[in-house]
């Protein structure tokens, strides 16, 4: 049986999508090249943004380069997985 990986927003959106995924003052969640994807992926993109806001703030309220993965905010013990779904400790 294959083991089950936990979704990373950000990485989903910065490396999958290749998308620029920032953090504004206003707390608002910017994708920058958004023009540059098809429309469906574009979808993907807000509905990602959407679903995981949260999420998405805690691990770009960092540097660039240290920003946290999901795997590293729950070994942390800052989120934890209940029943499928991402929970804020």
């Amino acid at each position: 049986m294959k083991a089950r990986t936990l979704f990373d927003p950000l990485f989903f959106l910065e490396y999958d999508l290749r998308l620029d995924v920032s953090l504004e003052s206003n707390g608002h969640i910017r994708l920058d090249g958004l023009n540059s994807i098809p429309a469906h992926q574009r979808r993907m993109a807000m509905n990602t943004v959407r679903i995981y806001k949260g999420l998405l703030s805690m691990q770009l309220d960092a540097p660039r380069r240290m920003r946290p993965s999901v795997q590293k905010l729950i070994a942390q013990g800052k989120i934890r997985l209940e029943k499928g779904y991402y929970v804020k400790n």
